[in-house]
């Protein structure tokens, strides 16, 4: 296993490391034989789809066994947080560093980290109810140096999408149509990027003090007022 995998980053997320000579039953990760996985053995004549990587190992990874812990605190990216969650039942943004849970509220600043991503990321979204959040179909981007062409990966309820950061940008100014579905798909969920819209507000109106802004002396700026003649 050479590729760094999303139950390994949401480990080390939560000040963990996955270890050990064996590999995870859900994601192949390393792992000692300290925790078993909870499925059913299989049945002889009937067929089961596995959602495992290595269904004929018994034991599980300690990233899969934090991700199946039933009453965590979820922080949110943005701010805020919920007790007694379950991490499989939102959708994540992972560092090395933290875990932030995403809801409507965080659509604005992931956007900030999209366009500007972190070296080592997951983005796992949640958009339909019932649906349970999969650290094993998450996919991990590890990039040293991204540039704005970079392939990005991230998964929409458990199915794989990728952006990059230059069509993101590009969809965002203009028209999403045309580029790629992974791109569209992150529009559609997370909406308009606000801050760029402030953005062009500014750079039509020109530079220089806001209108409402405290000038040196205390006073506040005021829209001219035109006198009549």
């Amino acid at each position: 296993m050479s590729e760094f995998l999303a139950s390994q980053l949401y480990a080390q997320s939560q000040g963990a490391e996955c270890q050990g000579s064996f590999e995870c039953f859900w994601c192949s990760a390393p792992c000692h034989n300290t925790w078993h996985h909870s499925e059913a053995p299989p049945m002889i004549g009937i067929k089961r789809r596995s959602i495992a990587k290595r269904p004929g190992n018994p034991f599980i990874c300690c990233g899969c066994w934090l991700w199946r812990r039933k009453r965590i605190t979820v922080s949110f990216l943005g701010g805020g947080y919920k007790d007694v969650q379950a991490p499989e039942n939102h959708s994540w943004f992972i560092t090395p560093e933290l875990a932030y849970g995403i809801r409507k509220e965080s659509h604005q600043k992931l956007y900030d980290l999209l366009l500007d991503p972190p070296p080592k990321f997951v983005l796992s979204l949640l958009t339909e109810e019932g649906i349970a959040n999969l650290l094993q179909s998450s996919i991990c981007n590890t990039n040293t140096d991204t540039q704005v062409g970079t392939s990005l990966n991230f998964t929409i309820n458990n199915v794989p999408h990728a952006y990059t950061v230059y069509e993101l940008t590009h969809a965002l100014k203009h028209e999403p149509e045309g580029t790629d579905p992974g791109v569209q798909s992150l529009i559609r969920i997370l909406g308009p990027y606000k801050a760029l819209e402030i953005n062009e507000s500014e750079e039509k109106r020109g530079r220089g003090r806001p209108i409402g802004a405290y000038l040196p002396d205390g006073r506040t700026l005021q829209k001219p007022v035109k006198k009549k003649l």
